[in-house]
C-alpha cells in the first residue's frame, strides 16, 4: 500500500535522475574523451531542457574553439615552412651566382687579349656553369613541390668530376687559390646529383668567407676511397 507507493515514487525519480542527469552526464564525459584523443569533429547534439544544456552549450563552443586555434596553428606553421624554405631557396640560388658571372667576366677578357688558351678555359668554364645551372633549374622546380626537396632522385656519380665542376665555379674568387688533390681513378657514388651540388658549394662558399676579406688563402679539395666509402676533405 503505502510502502508499495513510496517505492514506485522512488523508482519513478531514479528514472527522471537517469534521463535527465545520468544520461547527459554520459554523453558529456565520452565527447570529452574523444576530444581529449584529438577529434576536435565531436559535437554534443541533445537537449535536457535543463541546466545542462548550458553545459552542452558551452562545450560546443569550446570545441569550436578549440578547433579554430589547431586550424590557425596549422597555417601559421606552413606559412613558417614555406618561409624557411624559400629562405634555403635564394640562399641556394644566390651561392652559384657570384662566380658564374666571375667566370662569364673571364671568359669575355680572355676573348678580347686573345688569350690562346680561350677555347681550353672555354670548354671547361662552359661545362661547369650548364652544370649548376641545371642544379638551379631542378632547386627551381623543386620549391613548386615540396617533396621533391626532401625525396630526390639517387643515381650513380663520379664524384671527382663533380667537386672537378664546383672548383672551376669558384677558382676564379680573388686571392683564392684551390688544390685538388682528386684520384685520376673515378670514384662512384650513388646520390642525388643537385644535392650533392649544393652540398658542396655551399662548403666551398663557407670555406670562402671563412677567409678574411681580401685576405690570401687556400681551400684545398681531396678525395679518397676509405673502406668503400668516398671521403671528400675540403
Amino acid at each position: 500500500s503505502s510502502y508499495i507507493l513510496i517505492s514506485i515514487i522512488v523508482v519513478l525519480l531514479a528514472s527522471i535522475v537517469t534521463v535527465r542527469i545520468t544520461k547527459p552526464l554520459g554523453v558529456l564525459s565520452d565527447a570529452t574523451r574523444k576530444v581529449g584523443d584529438g577529434d576536435l569533429s565531436v559535437r554534443v547534439d541533445m537537449r535536457t531542457g535543463n541546466e545542462f544544456d548550458d553545459l552542452i552549450t558551452s562545450f560546443n563552443a569550446m570545441v569550436d574553439e578549440l578547433q579554430r586555434r589547431r586550424e590557425e596553428s596549422e597555417r601559421l606553421e606552413r606559412e613558417r615552412a614555406w618561409r624557411e624554405m624559400a629562405k634555403q631557396i635564394a640562399h641556394e640560388i644566390k651561392n652559384p651566382l657570384t662566380p658564374i658571372k666571375l667566370n662569364l667576366q673571364l671568359l669575355n677578357k680572355s676573348w678580347d687579349v686573345g688569350d690562346e688558351n680561350f677555347e681550353k678555359r672555354l670548354k671547361t668554364i662552359s661545362k661547369s656553369i650548364i652544370e649548376q645551372i641545371d642544379a638551379l633549374a631542378e632547386t627551381a622546380n623543386s620549391f613548386s613541390n615540396f617533396a621533391k626537396l626532401t625525396e630526390g632522385a639517387p643515381e650513380k656519380i663520379v664524384i671527382n668530376e663533380l667537386l672537378k665542376s664546383c672548383i672551376t665555379l669558384f677558382e676564379q674568387e680573388q686571392y683564392i687559390k684551390f688544390v685538388s688533390n682528386l684520384p685520376l681513378q673515378p670514384i662512384v657514388i650513388f646520390a642525388d646529383r643537385d644535392k650533392m651540388l649544393r652540398l658542396f658549394n655551399n662548403i666551398i662558399k663557407n670555406a670562402i668567407q671563412a677567409i678574411p676579406f681580401q685576405t690570401e688563402g687556400t681551400i684545398t679539395v681531396s678525395l679518397e676511397l676509405h673502406n668503400s666509402m668516398a671521403l671528400v676533405s675540403i
